[in-house]
């Protein structure tokens, strides 16, 4: 079974990818995964 969604995630997939990168990417807290949140952030919206 797959784990959860992390909730920052779930919040981080209803904005558009341009502003999830320049919050998430390397200038904000560095959480965004290209492998991983553009596509599984985009599905989660």
């Amino acid at each position: 079974m797959p784990k959860p969604l992390d909730p920052k995630c779930q919040l981080c997939a209803k904005l558009p990818t341009s502003k999830a990168k320049v919050l998430h990417g390397a200038d904000g807290d560095g959480c965004w995964n290209p492998n991983v949140c553009h596509f599984k952030g985009r599905q989660a919206s």
